[in-house]
This record gives structure tokens, C-alpha cells and sequence, in this order.
């Protein structure tokens, strides 16, 4: 797939990269990426990201988005992010598409738990199949999954998933970016700036210093910012937001 497909406008062609990045936040180039696919048949799309696959373990370590309408997606938190989490064991060992049937999940059949309140609301919608993609994060940190759901609409395309499986690390890429993943855990400047001294080894006292503030206004800004990544240490905290493009890989 090349990455520079095109579409046409009333200003001429646009790039679903250009087109992602026109959006202001994650959910919104989700919805842009779900109109982008349906050429391809895809009637709804899911993003999930996490850095290990015990994530889903920890409130807010893991980051999930889906263009279903909300209360499928409230569904879904409820269920602890299940949308995403329970191909946490599958998805990493392989980089192969995994095919999903909802109906022979519900079933109790495949690798998958039938009991599952989001994948029966989607049921209902009449939804019946998707593809999982998985994708490496940026310099392989993290592991994330788009599912794109079959749509189901009578004239609608067969899903040939040999069309979509770049679009999952095109989107994570693009995400990071335009900093969308940053605005996600709602970091301050100050708390990047702290976080990224941080990750030159500076200690707070010498960021009061430079700063001309108190220390402990450094160890509050570190303090909130591990809070917002779910972070026990500010060490956790720096790799996080390496990782989620928060703080650049490379100066």
C-alpha cells in the first residue's frame, strides 16, 4: 500500500496523511480514517495502543479509540478497554491480519471470551466480522492493533485485508506526529519541560535552578505528569512519553 495515496477535493488531491492531519484530535482522524477505508469496505474502525501486554492491568495505560457510537464505546471501557486488550496475548506473536467473527465468538468459539458485553452490543448493530491489524509503535516501542470492522451495508466491498495492513502504523505514526497522542494524556508544557530534563538526567534542583523556582514545583510538575501516565517513576514516566512521542526520540 503506498502511504501517499491520493484523494481529490475541490483544491485538489489530499493525502490521508494531510487529511489526519487537519484534525485536532485523535478521535476526530479516526472518523477520517473510517470515511478514508470505506472504499475498502470497512464500516467502523478501533485503535489500541499499550506499551506491554499487561497494560490493560493499569487504569488509563492503555489507549483505546473507536468510531462506534458512544455508548458502544462506553460499553467497551467498561469492559476494561476489551475492545483491545484481549488480543493483547495474540497480536505481539504474530504480524499476521487475525480474522474475527463475532457471531463464533459469541459462540464461545476461538481464542476470545464469549461472555464479552462490547462484542455482543456490536453484534447487535449487525456487525458480524472484522480484521485485526497489528503494528509495531515507533522504534518498537509499544504494540497497537487496528480492528476494522466488515461493513455490512448491502452494496459495501469484501474486506481484502491485504489492502489495509499499513494503515495501522501509518495512523500510530501520523498520531505521534502532530503530538495527537500527547494531547490524549492532556500534559502541560511545564510538565514536558520537567519531564524532559528529566530525561537528560538533570535532577529538580537543578531545574529550580535554571528555572528560578522551587524545587518543589519541579517535584509537583513530575508528580502530575507520572499521574497523567500512569507512572511510578518519573524514570517510567520519561519512557512513556518517548514512547507516545510526547518528548521527541531524538533532539
Amino acid at each position: 500500500m503506498n502511504s501517499s495515496l491520493r484523494i481529490a477535493n475541490d483544491t485538489g488531491p489530499i493525502s490521508i496523511e494531510e487529511q489526519l492531519a487537519q484534525r485536532e484530535t485523535l478521535h476526530e482522524s479516526l472518523h477520517v480514517l473510517k470515511s478514508y477505508l470505506a472504499q475498502f469496505g470497512v464500516g467502523q474502525v478501533v485503535y489500541g495502543f499499550m506499551l506491554h501486554r499487561k497494560s490493560h492491568l493499569r487504569q488509563n495505560d492503555f489507549i483505546l479509540y473507536a468510531t462506534f457510537e458512544k455508548n458502544i464505546r462506553d460499553i467497551g471501557m467498561k469492559d476494561g478497554g476489551a475492545l483491545t486488550y484481549q488480543f493483547a496475548d495474540v497480536s505481539p506473536r504474530s504480524a499476521e491480519p487475525l480474522f474475527f467473527d463475532l457471531e463464533e465468538t459469541l459462540d464461545g468459539k476461538g481464542p476470545l471470551y464469549s461472555h464479552n458485553k462490547t462484542y455482543k452490543a456490536i453484534f447487535e448493530l449487525g456487525y458480524r466480522q472484522a480484521w485485526v491489524i497489528p503494528f509495531l509503535g515507533v522504534d518498537d516501542n509499544g504494540f497497537g492493533l487496528m480492528i476494522f470492522f466488515q461493513d455490512m451495508s448491502p452494496n459495501a466491498r469484501i474486506i481484502n485485508v491485504s489492502e489495509l495492513t499499513s494503515y495501522g502504523s501509518l495512523f500510530h505514526r501520523e498520531m505521534i506526529r502532530h503530538k495527537k497522542l500527547a494531547r490524549h494524556f492532556k500534559i502541560t508544557l511545564k510538565q514536558i519541560e520537567a519531564l524532559s530534563w528529566a530525561s537528560k538526567g538533570r535532577t529538580a534542583a537543578y531545574l529550580a535552578e535554571k528555572l528560578e523556582i522551587s524545587e518543589r514545583s519541579i517535584e509537583l510538575r513530575l508528580q502530575e505528569a507520572r499521574k497523567k501516565l500512569c507512572s511510578k517513576t518519573t524514570a517510567e514516566a520519561v519512557y512513556k512519553a518517548l514512547a507516545y512521542g510526547i518528548l521527541p526520540l531524538k533532539d
